[in-house]
């Protein structure tokens, strides 16, 4: 199953960044997902540029301290 959204990461300032992502997502855990997780694949993208992408195994790094914000609160609803 797929699922696309927004995250809003606060920062010091009182402002928000807003993250787009997509997950893949299973029912149960599997030995291809996040951590051994359910999620397959997780893509995120911050002002138009991909700044995380987990396809099986980390294929890009986490690029800014938002992206990794984002990251765990998608790991906590989908992992």
């Amino acid at each position: 199953m797929w699922s696309k959204g927004t995250v809003r990461v606060p920062a010091e300032d009182g402002t928000y960044t807003v993250i787009k992502y997509e997950v893949k997502h299973y029912a149960e855990p599997s030995e291809w997902g996040y951590e051994g997780g359910r999620a397959s694949k997780i893509w995120l993208q911050q002002d138009g540029r991909e700044v995380y992408c987990f396809e099986r195994g980390e294929t890009r790094q986490l690029q800014t301290p938002e992206a990794a914000a984002a990251l765990a609160a998608i790991l906590k609803e989908y992992n």
